[in-house]
């Protein structure tokens, strides 16, 4: 036997060691691409016979160059529409949305709200008739009442930007796995020491906090989960110092007027002894306290400590007086009225509110510090990248083109993890 040339339709024909054509022969490849063989192997047989040829040498397929058909229509799969973008008109609502990565900062959608009719400024029903005209926009065209924006692979784990154009509130909401464990920030303005209230993941964080709530003057915080049974906090500022220099949580804190701590019931105390809450007056060197109820009682035991100045006039020190402790309990214990205990239980709280008062200066630190995280995400819009995505991850795509180099006829779709890039993109941003 021996091998055909000239054009395509002499390639079925064999000849015969007698003279002539062979009957069309069926072809069956028997390697696969990626086998490295240069020659296939391949068997043929006349039909109707049993007459058994020898070998035919066919070309192996060509390489990879440039985007493969499947890159097509995936790069045509991710655009989903012309440009990228569509724009539905709505009855006093815009519905705009975008293909992923078109936009540098994740922005997939965009559902913008109006007052009225005209506002939309857009396509809208003539009267009397089923078919679309374009309105001019009128006076009115500028009467947003909110917008919602949804964002993807975003890197500070933005999902979602609600903005209330009619109070101006924003609300920003995050998916798990911001580096401060944001959830909520609803805000009016990125300045510190302003309205905001931000919610956390509290399985992410250590202290069990799970929301914030800020104001010029206040500071309440929420906990849950916690081994000290803390379930609330409540700092009250007063004017701050006027100094030279510029003020702020760090150099020049707000003074603390009284801090309120409020605790779950321990179940391992009486309620009698188990502090339900207890405020710190440092302004007035009072501290207040009051105890978890029982269950067979209506009213709660209270105590009221004044802390009075630690030397009397004569410049003796003072340790423990009988009028520094008020006291109602609703079942009277004995060894509650020595002042003994009363002076340990004082000294215990001064140890409490000198922590407390820590704790909520370090919350002021943490809200500067979220507020300037904010600014950066908000200013660098980084986007996550999935090492899948070879088109725009350039680790991936590097590794990809060393192994085709490689191995020419290696698929680029069967590779596996690149070393070194594994868990390095967000799996969520493969579309």
């Amino acid at each position: 036997m021996q091998r055909q040339g000239g054009n395509s339709s002499e390639a079925g024909a064999v000849q015969q060691p007698g003279g002539g054509a062979a009957p069309p022969l069926v072809t069956i490849l028997l390697g696969l691409p990626g086998s490295g063989l240069g020659l296939e192997e391949v068997s043929t047989q006349r039909m109707g016979s049993g007459w058994m040829s020898g070998w035919v040498g066919l070309a192996p397929p060509p390489v990879w160059e440039g985007e493969t058909p499947a890159d097509s229509v995936s790069t045509a799969f991710e655009t989903r529409c012309p440009n990228g973008k569509k724009v539905i008109q709505y009855k006093r609502a815009k519905l705009e949305k975008w293909a992923p990565y078109l936009n540098h900062n994740g922005l997939v959608s965009r559902l913008t709200t109006y007052e009225d009719l005209e506002s939309v400024g857009g396509e809208v029903k003539a009267r009397g008739a089923g078919r679309l005209q374009q309105a001019p926009i009128g006076p009115t065209g500028t009467n947003i009442l909110e917008i919602k924006e949804w964002y993807q692979n975003r890197e500070d784990r933005l999902e979602l930007k609600h903005i209330n154009k009619t109070t101006d509130l924003k609300t920003d909401y995050f998916r798990p796995g911001h580096p401060q464990a944001l959830r909520v920030h609803s805000y009016k303005s990125m300045q510190p020491e302003m309205d905001r209230v931000i919610e956390f993941y509290e399985t992410a964080r250590v202290d069990g906090l799970i929301k914030r709530e800020e104001t010029p003057k206040t500071m309440t915080e929420h906990y849950q989960g916690r081994s000290d049974f803390l379930s609330y906090r409540h700092a009250d500022f007063g004017p701050r110092v006027k100094k030279l220099t510029l003020s702020s949580a760090e150099s020049n804190p707000r003074p603390i007027v009284k801090i309120t701590e409020r605790f779950f019931r321990n179940p391992a105390k009486p309620a009698e002894e188990d502090v339900a809450e207890r405020v710190f007056l440092v302004a007035e060197e009072r501290i207040q306290l009051r105890y978890h109820c029982r269950e067979d009682h209506i009213t709660a035991s209270k105590r009221e400590f004044l802390r009075l100045s630690e030397v009397d006039s004569k410049g003796n020190k003072i340790i423990m007086m009988p009028d520094m402790c008020i006291t109602f309990e609703v079942e009277p214990v004995e060894h509650t009225k020595k002042l003994l205990y009363q002076y340990e239980t004082l000294m215990h709280l001064k140890k409490e509110e000198k922590l407390s008062r820590h704790q909520v200066w370090e919350s002021e630190l943490e809200m500067l510090e979220i507020l300037k995280l904010r600014e950066e995400e908000e200013e660098v819009h980084t986007l996550t990248i999935s090492i899948y995505d070879t088109k725009r991850n350039e680790k991936s795509k590097e590794y990809r083109e060393a192994m085709v180099s490689i191995n020419p006829l290696s698929s680029p779709q069967l590779f596996l993890d690149p070393p070194g890039l594994k868990g390095a993109g967000d799996h969520e941003g493969f579309c």
